[in-house]
């Protein structure tokens, strides 16, 4: 048996985030990329797989009860940046967080280190334990680095993560006698466009070839891939002319179209999309964002139309409200645009059916 990558992840949220307080005892559950931030890059007709690095570090207030191998952490004075609401207004401000404190069990095997969580709700300590390496057995003082295994208390079994995954969160500690010291690097490779098993192109020729009732796609459907293989090779009245990664020219109901993905961008929880459709030289162009990790720049009103918001309590127990999504997409002026140019094809294409 091995732990599946998921379950190495909440671990490492379990012991970066539950047992560090200062990122998930802020019902951080509604932004699940609070520390995971990774720089966007200008990607032409992209299929890009350069990785995307954000660094997180947090101190934690700690005391240690050697004789009960305990840690006991809180996050007394830690604040985060959010983009807040403020009646029709929105401000980029420093939010002094709500204070947590929990308990660590620890232990050693040889020359790892092995973490226990409290479970507060359950009153026990958890049953699987994250597994550090690279101090010293015996000794708590130093920094600890989670690995991919995790340590079944009850079965006294360890298990191991061999799967290969497109991300990564390594989390470290440096102990000391009054700090537990967080370090996140979340370390992530973009998602290469497939243009020709997406599921923007099945939507789009089913429209094409089966006529209303199907669906016109915006460019959010990119990022889908089409779970229907066999209707992505072949589609009812289309000639393909020319099919790669990024677009196809093709015929249909007599007429020239272009498919053209002019950017596209897949960095984790943060992604956005360019494309256009041509017919006969006329163009419509879809533009998609959708950002989980906001910024100060785009902490303004005059997007507000464009914000999802959620809410957090600070420090002092006080309720606020903030920006936590930021999407954008012309998908109406889109389909405004290209109805029109696609009608005559699909009717043209009517005409021709046999059925």
């Amino acid at each position: 048996m091995k732990t599946s990558f998921k379950i190495y992840t909440v671990l490492c949220a379990a012991v970066a985030c539950t047992i560090s307080l200062t990122s998930c005892g802020s019902d951080s559950g509604s932004n699940a990329t609070d520390d995971t931030t990774i720089s966007s890059s200008n990607s032409n007709k992209a299929s890009n797989n350069e990785s995307r690095q954000k660094i997180t570090y947090d101190t934690l207030a700690l005391s240690i009860d050697k004789e009960a191998k305990l840690l006991n952490v809180s996050n007394d004075g830690a604040e985060e940046e959010y983009c807040v609401a403020e009646g029709d207004d929105f401000k980029w401000k420093t939010i002094k967080k709500k204070t947590y404190s929990g308990k660590i069990k620890y232990e050693f095997t040889g020359d790892t280190l092995i973490l226990y969580e409290w479970l507060q709700e359950s009153k026990v300590y958890q049953q699987h334990g994250a597994m550090l390496v690279g101090g010293k057995g015996g000794n708590i003082y130093g920094t600890w680095t989670i690995i991919p295994c995790t340590y079944d208390s009850e079965e006294e079994e360890t298990y191991c993560d061999e799967d290969e995954e497109e991300g990564l969160i390594q989390s470290s500690f440096t102990i000391s006698e009054d700090k537990f010291a967080r370090k996140i690097a979340g370390i992530y490779l973009n998602k290469s466009l497939n243009y020709p098993t997406s599921n923007f192109r099945r939507l789009f020729n089913h429209y094409l070839s089966k006529g209303p009732g199907g669906d016109l796609p915006t460019a959010n459907e990119l990022f889908h891939e089409s779970v229907y293989d066999d209707e992505n090779s072949t589609f009812d009245g289309i000639t393909i002319k020319e099919l790669s990664a990024s677009g196809e020219t093709f015929i249909s109901g007599g007429k020239t179209i272009i498919v053209n993905v002019l950017n596209f961008e897949d960095n984790f929880q943060n992604w956005k999309a360019s494309v256009t459709i041509s017919v006969d030289g006329k163009t419509c162009q879809n533009d998609y964002e959708n950002y989980y990790d906001m910024t100060e720049s785009l902490c303004d009103a005059k997007y507000s139309e464009n914000y999802s918001l959620g809410t957090k309590t600070d420090k002092d127990g006080n309720e606020f409200k903030y920006v936590s999504q930021f999407r954008k997409n012309n998908h109406k002026e889109f389909l405004e645009c290209l109805e029109p140019l696609t009608d005559p094809i699909i009717e043209s294409i009517g005409k021709d059916k046999s059925y």
